[in-house]
């Protein structure tokens, strides 16, 4: 292979640097120009989420996310629902300690049902009108009314399900006492308890009597094999001095993870589908079965 040497002269060496520089100066530029934009007025995107319940008569506003594009902090008086051009519903007020919204931070809270809605002293109804298409939110900010234009891309899974009825969306059940959760091989929770300190709360399961869970004693099948059994077992080994504690309750957490478990139907297995399978088979399926309910509908209206 004949190889040419390449020859840059003293005008190409030049040529080539000024191209260098002035990419590099496009860029310092570019980044000063974003740098800019992104310190200069507000952007923030928000969510809310309604909800309706059998607590309250009245649809009402069950979340709310604001995310702050910017590379500045937003400072937040007040949350306004707009629904058309003249009804303000007021979300959230941070009069006596502003929300301070500081650069690209998200601000999440949820709310509880209320009771009504009013105006002046009047109750004013709300209901389907908290889904107005037009509904926008308002900020109270530093620098005046801020509208917010851009919702967040939000995407629920729940979506899914109809569009394409063998979509399962499989949420975990959890029972759980002062903030911590337990499984549920989990029998009874042991509460003992001394004056002036904090109570020390000792699952039991369900194959406890099998390995060594206390130091000075151990349990027997017997002993837990149900709450009764457990309570005078372990009020002989604190009379005998085997446990070092005042007093003690025993919460029968089986029992209720059973009523939970009671409260569903049979036991299946899951079954992961392939691509073809989920898209392709799984919208035929939704199909006719949108069909049928269609059918349905339209034989009791008959």
């Amino acid at each position: 292979m004949t190889t040419f040497p390449v020859k840059l002269d003293y005008n190409s060496i030049t040529l080539l640097i000024s191209i260098i520089a002035l990419i590099i100066s496009i860029i310092a530029l570019v980044y000063t120009i974003v740098s800019y934009l992104l310190k200069r007025g507000n952007k923030i995107r928000c969510d809310i989420s309604t909800m309706s319940t059998i607590e309250t008569n009245e649809n009402y506003i069950s979340s709310i996310t604001l995310e702050n594009l910017k590379d500045k902090a937003t400072v937040i008086f007040e949350i306004y629902l707009r629904i058309g051009y003249n009804n303000f519903l007021l979300i959230e007020e941070f009069n006596d300690a502003p929300l301070i919204l500081k650069p690209f931070e998200v601000y999440f809270k949820e709310y509880d049902p209320i009771l009504f809605y009013t105006v002046n002293m009047d109750k004013m109804i709300i209901n389907e009108n908290l889904h107005n298409p037009k509904r926008k939110v308002i900020l109270s900010t530093t620098e005046g009314k801020y509208i917010v234009k851009t919702n967040t891309k939000r995407w629920s899974v729940d979506s899914l399900f109809f569009t394409n009825y063998t979509t399962a969306v499989i949420q975990p059940c959890r029972l759980s006492y002062k903030d911590k959760n337990y499984g549920s091989n989990t029998l009874f929770l042991l509460i003992l308890k001394n004056n002036g300190q904090e109570d020390y709360v000792k699952p039991i399961l369900k194959n406890d009597y099998k390995r060594k869970v206390f130091v000075k004693f151990d349990l027997t099948e017997e002993s837990i094999d149900n709450k009764e059994n457990f309570v005078h077992f372990i009020q002989s080994q604190i009379d005998s001095g085997n446990l070092s504690y005042d007093s003690f309750d025993v919460l029968d957490f089986g029992k209720r993870v059973e009523s939970i478990r009671e409260e569903y139907h049979e036991d299946i297995s899951i079954q992961p589908l392939s691509y073809l399978k989920y898209y392709i088979n799984g919208r035929v399926i939704t199909f006719i079965e949108n069909l049928k309910i269609r059918r349905t509908n339209n034989r009791r209206r008959l």
